[in-house]
């Protein structure tokens, strides 16, 4: 199992949570809010994990957060979002995901139809400061945007479930023509056959 985006291989959870919040001392202000790392087993269905802080930390250090996203511009960002309800604990949380890319099972769904799609599997989508710090993780490991360059192959278009305001839900992707990370506030009944989700389980 991986840490992060492109981290080196962690043969634990404690070894993951030390990787994380190195990461969140060296590019953030929330280093000290991850806390001690807890024993917790491993999913055998995860293949990447990263510890995060609490809702509120992330709330409160937004504008850290979206600067994560400034590539040649800075991120566009709803403003519905940026005080919107972010669908996490208010404790340090590791998430864990199977994969780097968007499961194809996920794409042409509206959001509602995605949130019950997503429970039937045992899986969550992603809140927008999970998406803000897992897109600059890919970018770094990689050197682009196939984590949400919504243009490729396989699109990166992806909603961000966990994060609402009012009937509102989080959308994102990278935009090559305009270099710049947009994140929308979409309706529910939006859905298109290339947006799926980058889907992950918060853990404990």
């Amino acid at each position: 199992m991986r840490a992060g985006i492109g981290g080196p291989e962690a043969p634990s959870t404690a070894d993951i949570w030390r990787h994380s919040a190195a990461w969140w001392h060296e590019h953030t202000p929330l280093g000290a809010a991850i806390g001690p790392a807890p024993e917790l087993p491993l999913p055998a269905d995860a293949a990447i994990g990263f510890a995060f802080p609490p809702a509120a930390e992330q709330r409160a250090h937004l504008p850290a957060l979206l600067a994560l996203a400034a590539y040649d511009h800075p991120a566009e960002v709803a403003s519905d979002l940026l005080d919107g309800g972010i669908d996490r604990p208010e404790h340090p949380y590791l998430l864990v995901l199977p994969a780097d890319r968007i499961q194809p099972w996920t794409r042409g769904h509206t959001a509602p139809a995605l949130r019950r799609a997503l429970t039937e599997h045992g899986w969550s989508g992603l809140t927008v400061p999970e998406y803000l710090v897992l897109q600059r993780q890919s970018f770094d490991a990689n050197g682009d945007h196939r984590f949400d360059a919504y243009t490729g192959d396989e699109p990166g278009w992806s909603w961000l479930p966990a994060s609402t305001h009012g009937p509102l839900v989080g959308m994102a992707y990278y935009n090559p023509g305009s270099g710049t990370v947009q994140i929308a506030a979409c309706k529910t009944g939006s859905k298109n056959p290339r947006k799926g989700a980058h889907i992950g389980r918060v853990l404990p």
